[in-house]
């Protein structure tokens, strides 16, 4: 509810500090990302990235547990704006929406500015 933080289960291992959003679709080589799906995608993104996070950058996370690519106690360093693969032996999120991961950190980073 509003009142109960969300603890989400998107990235098994690194769910603590992070965000996920879903991108329902079919990303695979050859496949069109809508431009309305990486719109809101980065809206998405510059609303709940925490103040100061630099979209362009990179984070440093321990991972929690052993289900993901790292064992419990790992550091890991990602992309502040990351795919699901970087965290998990998995094609997610497509080679397609992958591709556009740096036009949404830029597309973040320009509705971050004041």
């Amino acid at each position: 509810g509003v009142s109960r933080a969300v603890h989400g289960a998107h990235t098994q291992g690194f769910n603590h500090n992070s965000v996920g959003i879903a991108a329902v679709g079919d990303f695979r080589s050859g496949q069109e990302v809508p431009r309305a799906l990486l719109e809101g995608i980065a809206k998405v993104a510059a609303w709940k990235l925490r103040p100061g996070a630099d979209p362009h950058g990179t984070v440093r996370l321990v991972s929690t547990n052993d289900k993901s690519r790292y064992k419990k106690g790992e550091t890991a360093t990602f992309h502040v704006i990351t795919g699901h693969r970087d965290t998990h032996e998995t094609d997610c999120p497509g080679e397609m929406l992958y591709a556009k991961l740096p036009a949404l950190r830029d597309a973040v980073a320009r509705l971050r500015k004041p």
